[in-house]
């Protein structure tokens, strides 16, 4: 039988299985919201913060919704509750928070009736409160409102007042303002930070310590003196040399002849170190000159271009 016959076979299996997939899923998630809605803890929890709420302990029912919404988190209804607390404590910015959480919610998300009764909550809270989202250019910049980490391009909530913004980022000058803050006001600061230019200017040369003075003078010295015993040992071995005809018994000659070409390897090594020693502190003496000519006329004078 030809491949073709179970094609369609095959992806009815897989449209199946894919849908069977999907209904156990919503069945899961379900069970689990269940689960957490009848656990005993939280929904003692629950009934302690409405108990306090009920008999005006604010901030023992507070305490009961954080304990509730760390036992089922990102509740709806404890969001609501917790919400409500805050806006009854005039702290308009914590309450606002949590009421727009509650509307975002879909964890045990709320009734159309609580949903309406929190949008008006949520609007009474923000008629004390601002909202600001700094967007920087570049975009991995460093925001901080009055020292804190802010994330880039999120929206934060803030009392009424004014604030200290900074924007840094490496390459970048740092950009710092006073930021003010009104109520209902929705504030987007764009902000582009200037690249900051490298100076070409060297940095100014010091000029040489009295060791790097003498230095040069004794490598002379001590080179000149190396080239003199150089030049002594390669004489005396000339003579050597030249005295060979003139030896009558063969033990002199042939010490003569064993030693004179010692005298003159010794001598031309010596004269070669002098010669070299003798060009390094020409040169050493040389760059300190140009260096005390350099700390003299400053870092903007003709050597920068490599002229003079």
């Amino acid at each position: 039988m030809s491949r073709s016959v179970f094609r369609p076979a095959t992806r009815c299996l897989g449209c199946f299985a894919l849908a069977l997939i999907i209904v156990v899923a919503g069945w899961l998630e379900k069970a689990m919201a269940q689960s957490r809605e009848d656990d005993p803890v939280y929904r003692e929890q629950i009934q302690a913060a409405l108990g306090a709420y009920d008999a005006g302990q604010l901030v023992e029912a507070k305490a009961h919704f954080e304990a509730a919404l760390l036992a089922y988190p990102n509740n709806a209804r404890v969001l609501r509750g917790l919400g409500t607390v805050e806006l009854e404590q005039v702290n308009y910015v914590a309450a606002a928070r949590y009421l727009e959480q509650a509307l975002a919610s879909t964890e045990l998300a709320l009734t159309d009736t609580l949903r309406k009764e929190t949008e008006t909550a949520l609007g009474e809270a923000n008629g004390f409160v601002g909202r600001v989202q700094v967007i920087t250019s570049p975009a991995d910049a460093e925001v901080r409102l009055q020292g804190r980490h802010l994330e880039h391009a999120t929206a934060v909530i803030l009392q009424p007042g004014v604030y200290a913004l900074e924007v840094s980022a490496p390459g970048f000058r740092t950009d710092s303002r006073q930021l003010l803050v009104a109520a209902r006001q929705y504030q987007i600061v764009q902000l582009n930070l200037e690249r900051t230019t490298v100076s070409t200017s060297p940095a100014p040369v010091a000029p040489p310590s009295r060791l790097e003075k003498a230095g040069p003078w004794i490598a002379i010295g001590a080179s000149a003196g190396l080239s003199v015993a150089g030049a002594v040992l390669i004489a005396k071995g000339a003579s050597v040399y030249r005295d060979l005809d003139a030896d009558v018994y063969y033990a002199d000659w042939q010490r003569d002849r064993d030693r004179y070409p010692r005298l003159l390897g010794a001598g031309g090594a010596l004269l070669g170190l002098g010669v070299i020693g003798l060009a390094t502190g020409v040169w050493w003496q040389v760059h300190n000159g140009r260096s005390d000519m350099r700390a003299a006329l400053g870092p903007q004078s003709l050597w920068v271009s490599g002229r003079f």
